[in-house]
């Protein structure tokens, strides 16, 4: 969704495409300067896109050369995201030690062949060392996890992993990412829950406004009231709702 889907549709359910709000004069005489409705929508997504990621849990992979200590802030200018927190560090590929174990697909039967051939003992030892390593390293590799352990230093923008246990060339690192833009909500879920977030915020904001002053003896009234408790009701409900999605993310004791 593009920043100007996302303000017609906000303004189209507060004003249903007919009536007019309260952001539509020109801030200031120069008309170069920002619109009050832009003052709106600015504040707007920067408060909306601020909720938003204190729960949002998506996230992305990335490749990184191994190294016990990675700058976050480079894999940020390469990726063109900003980086809320990570999740996991894996090994990219196998590592093993040994002639065999370091080719494990190879079937030792196969490699040595030529030694069975001699019919001499020499040739039999070797081939049964040869194959209890290749059984052992398919059994590591199997029971073992490929994930590192690290840990993330936020403030200085670095993150270190544990490369006692070995890594191979690269790392693939999953994380979350910071979203700062409207465009940078992807996924039908994360979007409808943006959606819900801004116009609950819309609502409160107006609601405040029309509510400022009250008016007497008036043929008509302001629906500020409603509107302020549809708000908070709805902020309040979709709050609920994503806290007990973020608990329901972590194992219970």
């Amino acid at each position: 969704m593009t920043e100007k889907e996302f303000r017609e549709q906000i303004k189209f359910l507060i004003t249903g495409g007919i009536l007019e709000w309260e952001f539509s004069d020109i801030y200031g005489t120069n008309t170069t300067e920002l619109q009050n409705e832009d003052i709106f929508f600015n504040n707007l997504e920067k408060i909306a896109l601020q909720e938003i990621n204190r729960y949002y849990d998506s996230t992305r992979l990335v490749q990184v050369q191994a190294s016990g200590c990675i700058d976050l802030t480079a894999i940020e200018e390469s990726e063109g995201y900003k980086i809320n927190s990570i999740s996991n560090v894996y090994r990219s590929t196998a590592s093993a030690t040994g002639s065999t174990a370091t080719n494990p697909s190879l079937d030792p039967m196969t490699i040595s062949q030529w030694q069975m051939m001699n019919g001499g003992p020499s040739g039999l030892t070797e081939w049964t060392h040869r194959y209890t390593t290749y059984t052992l390293t398919q059994q590591i590799m199997n029971t073992t996890s490929t994930d590192l352990d690290f840990r993330e230093d936020k403030l200085g923008r670095k993150l270190y992993v544990d490369l006692a246990q070995g890594s191979g060339g690269s790392l693939t690192i999953e994380y979350v990412p910071l979203i700062t833009k409207v465009e940078e909500v992807i996924g039908n879920y994360w979007l409808d829950i943006f959606i819900r977030l801004s116009l609950a915020y819309a609502k409160i904001i107006l609601g405040r406004i029309r509510t400022r002053y009250t008016q007497s003896n008036a043929l008509w009234t302001q629906d500020g009231e409603t509107m302020l408790t549809e708000g908070n009701t709805e902020l309040s409900a979709l709050r609920e709702r994503l806290q007990i999605q973020t608990n329901l993310s972590y194992p219970l004791d």
